[in-house]
């Protein structure tokens, strides 16, 4: 059995960290939940975040 498959998708990053119920509320986020964020965002998220794990993520990374 033979399977082509394309996938078209962004490029998504999700990062995995501990963190507080306050930095998750001033951040604006939603706990459990997926969130894209914009450049601006993402380096205040990864100037601020020190402890974290990248893996790659997003619908067509995953299949």
């Amino acid at each position: 059995m033979k399977f082509d498959v394309t996938g078209i998708g962004n490029a998504v990053v999700d990062v995995i960290t501990h963190t507080s119920n306050k930095f998750i509320k001033e951040s604006g986020l939603v706990r459990g939940a997926m969130t894209l964020v914009n450049k601006k965002q993402s380096d205040i998220f990864y100037n601020t975040i020190k402890k974290k794990i990248e893996l790659p993520g997003g619908s067509a990374a995953n299949t």
